[in-house]
């Protein structure tokens, strides 16, 4: 039977990514990101909840992400689950799913104090309207 793993997550980055480099000198960015999901109890009274998820990218998209994004920045994230385990010096053993990132797309607002990044040079922009052609002649 075949399988698929495919995450999509919108959310804001909790914390300034972390960039390092593996012993191969490929970069690799830690991150948190956290996704909010709003319903309404038998009330009619709306919840919200709270999910972090630690995720991770490497290569070219972890320089890039790093560079570009913040705390606090809405990012759309695709990539695939990954279940980390590992043991503790007492000999517990631990585990932990994380998002492993394959792509990225900066969404939300562009501040005044953004300048132009690699990602915008690549999506095509509708240009920008003529006041003096825009008027409607009737």
């Amino acid at each position: 039977m075949p399988s698929y793993n495919k995450v999509i997550l919108i959310g804001h980055l909790t914390r300034d990514i972390e960039l390092k480099e593996l012993p191969t000198g490929d970069p690799v960015a830690n991150m948190a990101i956290a996704v909010n999901h709003t319903r309404s109890n038998k009330n009619g009274e709306r919840q919200e909840e709270v999910c972090f998820i630690d995720c991770e990218a490497f290569g070219r998209t972890a320089s890039i992400m790093a560079e570009w994004l913040g705390k606090g920045k809405a990012v759309l994230l695709e990539g695939r689950l990954r279940l980390n385990q590992w043991q503790t010096q007492d000999g517990q053993k631990r585990s932990k799913h994380s998002v492993v990132i394959d792509k990225f797309e900066f969404i939300g607002p562009k501040s005044a104090s953004d300048t132009a990044s690699p990602a915008d040079s690549d999506t095509p922009r509708a240009p920008t309207p003529d006041p003096k052609q825009s008027d409607i002649p009737f």
